[in-house]
């Protein structure tokens, strides 16, 4: 199951830039996602987090900051899928093969996305409170 994750504190002087809350990816049940640019890092990457507005990856190829990729991301049970534009903020090595890189979506991802997207139950929508009548005067 996927967990909630905050964000690392900020340093000292600096604001978080993160718009929406991530959620680690389970590795049992993985969100799945395709790079579908021909020229990019094109092929299977693996999901570390996702929020509405972004996603943190794990790839087996080498990225430039700056480049828009194509995903296709899809639920582990295939119920759920979505294309999404993404550029990629930053990449690094992460070790002999592997590159992590942190993308910000073009759109945002509902939340209701996020959750199918990486097999989390719906959130259960509070109801509004009920308005009372106006009370009767008795004549």
């Amino acid at each position: 199951m996927a967990r909630r994750t905050t964000p690392p504190a900020a340093p000292a002087g600096a604001r978080e830039r993160r718009r929406a809350v991530r959620h680690a990816a389970d590795p049992a049940a993985p969100c799945g996602c395709t790079v579908l640019n021909p020229r990019a890092a094109r092929g299977e990457v693996r999901v570390r987090d996702l929020s509405a507005s972004g996603a943190g990856l794990t790839l087996t190829r080498r990225v430039k900051s700056g480049t828009v990729l194509t995903l296709e991301l899809r639920s582990a049970d295939g119920g759920t899928s979505r294309t999404q534009e993404a550029c990629v903020i930053y990449a690094e090595p992460k070790g002999a093969r592997e590159f992590a890189a942190g993308v910000a979506f073009g759109d945002m991802l509902t939340d209701d996305e996020v959750r199918a997207l990486l097999g989390l139950a719906p959130e259960k929508k509070k109801a509004a409170p009920k308005k009372k009548a106006p009370a009767r005067s008795r004549a």
